[in-house]
């Protein structure tokens, strides 16, 4: 009991590391497998030529993302177990160096003295990241390896980076580890450059104006060295050649246009308005400090009334930041010009003010950084929330500067407190979401390791999960990862089913129950049931291809060969287009879908649609030859 009272009073934020581990190691153990996992968990099935081959294939056609895609690669070896380990201690480090860097340029406190209430309110502040970024960014094994991990390594670079300044050692290992910073992804690579860049000049400019200085800082060798590694990691990401590629598939580029949407994106996305408004209030207590500070050495009445003026503008644009990103009257245009502009002015001034005073540039760098952060996705635009987690992250530092200039006193301890609760009520929500998957989740593995083991059964029929929030890319609502789940676990093809709730359309094919991973689709404006054309024709022995990019696909029976082309409307058979064939034809979830009415008037099958009664009420659609 002394030692625990000693720990309280003296390392609280040992404790604080402790009880946090435990907590994110208790949820990954529900955490599984989920979309992208089986495909580049396959990368390291064949032997290390084939991995490399592999990868340098993706580098040249997909993204330049390597050294993130080798290390998801090398940890889906293990299946989803090793990284249900390590990700937990990722997420810490990560909080404890972004909390260290922002810490470590207090001098006139202790080290160990005022850093728990700043780790405090860093993880508060993490669990209160909103579960659709989240479930993507940090609880996915690839989604934490494209997020979560380029922060770690940004944060972790950064705060050696800052270290080497004062500390006399050698530290030749950073450039290496800042190329790798530098090499994460296009957002990390770009943050951690720019992060470094930003170091760099504001050492200078302390150097030669002696303003807010800290004492015994010096950039040396190593540190220049370290900066353009860190560009030379980036450079090898952002401009490799499978970038060029998505552009062209994308239609992507660094235009005016990519570059407003994606900073609206930010700014206007619920699960990111929190933090920004946070980052608002933490600038406007941290502009009282400084206004009060300056006033009582030069008296400057002008400095001081100017310096209300804008902590009213920002409580201003705070209450019109709410109401805009509520109200549709503002257009895209209208509120990044309106809106943002003001805000990310006056955020700027007031982290600049502070960087001229305290000689402290980390919050302005990261606060720039976040806004990078989005304009580097303006290059290889992704609609997806997971992409908000950089930047998200990068807000958490200049939030806790706040904190930091009052660590010693109540009122940060309440205010960490208040963080810290509401982060571990949301993580409670969350444990309580991902625990409701865990059994069928279990249930779905079962029936893999069975059908691994047992080739008499001919196919695993997994269940869909209670709520498809807390995973990402289910299979039941993504079938094109079901081929690379097969392969990854080495099942047969098409051997892997999704069963559906009976209210969903259920497909009989002679009699007999087709098992499908999309069940017929009903489309109300047309009336019709569409089905898919590949489960029909693996049904019937068929053989089928897709042509993705000319919108076609051919279906050959050995007797006729049908071609279907979506982007022409039209049908042909064996060379002769079918008249008056407007068949209702769309690509849904990976699968080719055309109305069954096809089937009866091209190949004369019988379609019969039925509807059930009883509990579970849904439609029975028969084809019969």
């Amino acid at each position: 009991m002394t030692i625990v009272k000693r720990i309280i009073s003296e390392r609280p934020h040992v404790l604080l590391m402790a009880v946090f581990t435990a907590a994110m190691l208790a949820l990954h153990q529900l955490v599984f497998l989920y979309g992208d996992d089986y495909f580049y968990g396959t990368f390291a099935q064949n032997g290390a030529a084939v991995f490399f081959d592999m990868h340098a294939e993706h580098y040249m056609t997909v993204n330049g993302r390597s050294v993130v895609h080798i290390l998801a690669s090398l940890l889906l070896i293990f299946d989803v177990y090793l990284w249900r380990l390590i990700n937990p201690f990722i997420i810490l480090l990560t909080l404890c160096f972004l909390s260290g860097v922002i810490h470590s340029r207090r001098p006139q406190i202790t080290q160990r003295k005022g850093f728990a209430p700043v780790l405090a309110m860093s993880m508060g502040l993490f669990l209160l990241i909103d579960i659709y970024v989240a479930r993507a960014g940090i609880y996915w094994l690839d989604g934490s390896m494209n997020y979560l991990y380029p922060i770690f390594m940004l944060s972790w670079t950064v705060y050696i980076f800052d270290k080497s300044l004062t500390d006399g050692k050698k530290h030749y290992f950073l450039p290496l580890l800042s190329f790798f910073a530098g090499a994460t992804t296009e957002q990390g690579g770009l943050m951690t450059a720019g992060i470094l860049l930003a170091v760099v000049i504001s050492e200078v400019f302390n150097a030669k104006t002696k303003l807010g200085a800290p004492s015994g800082r010096k950039l040396k060798c190593v540190n220049y060295i370290s900066l353009l590694c860190a560009f030379a990691g980036y450079i090898s990401v952002a401009f490799a050649p499978g970038t060029f590629e998505r552009w062209g598939i994308e239609n992507a580029g660094l235009s005016v246009e990519n570059i407003i949407s994606a900073v609206n994106f930010f700014f206007i996305e619920v699960e990111s308005a929190l933090f920004i408004m946070l980052t608002m209030l933490s600038a406007s207590f941290i502009l009282n400090i400084l206004a009060r500070e300056i006033y009582a050495k030069n008296r400057c009445g002008i400095f001081r009334l100017f310096n209300y003026f804008v902590q009213a503008c920002i409580y201003f644009w705070l209450l019109l930041y709410i109401i805009a990103t509520e109200n549709v009257i503002f257009t895209k245009n209208m509120f990044a010009f309106a809106v943002i502009t003001p805000v990310c002015l006056m955020l700027l001034y007031v982290f600049a003010l502070y960087f001229i005073i305290r000689g402290n540039v980390f919050p302005l760098a990261f606060f720039i950084a976040a806004l990078g952060a989005q304009i580097s996705m303006a290059v290889i635009p992704v609609p997806y929330h997971r992409t908000l987690l950089c930047s998200i992250l990068a807000m958490i530092l200049p939030i806790t500067t706040a904190v930091s200039e009052i660590n010693d006193s109540a009122v940060a301890k309440v205010f960490s407190a208040a963080s810290l609760l509401c982060g571990a009520m949301s993580f409670a929500l969350v444990f309580y979401g991902y625990a409701g998957n865990y059994t069928v989740n279990q249930y779905n593995l079962a029936q893999i390791k069975e059908l691994q083991t047992d080739n008499s059964n001919e196919r695993a029929i997994l269940k869909m999960l209670p709520d498809d929030m807390y995973g990402w890319s289910p299979l039941h609502s993504s079938s094109y990862h079901i081929p690379h789940l097969e392969r990854y676990y080495g099942l047969p093809a098409d051997s892997v089913f999704i069963h559906f709730p009976e209210i969903f359309t259920r497909l009989y094919v002679n009699g007999d129950r087709l098992y499908t991973n999309v069940p017929p689709y009903y489309v109300e404006n047309r009336g019709v049931y569409c089905i898919s054309i590949r489960d029909i024709s693996r049904a019937f022995d068929y053989s089928d291809n897709w042509d993705e990019g000319a919108g076609q696909v051919t279906i050959d029976t050995g007797e006729k060969r049908v071609r279907i082309s979506a982007a022409a409307g039209e049908v042909t058979v064996d060379g002769n287009t079918i008249e008056g064939s407007e068949f209702v034809i769309f690509n849904y979830n990976s699968h080719f879908m055309i109305e069954s009415d096809f089937y009866e008037k091209i190949f004369g099958f019988d379609i019969d649609i039925s509807q059930r009664a009883g509990e579970n009420e849904g439609v029975d659609l028969s084809i019969i030859a």
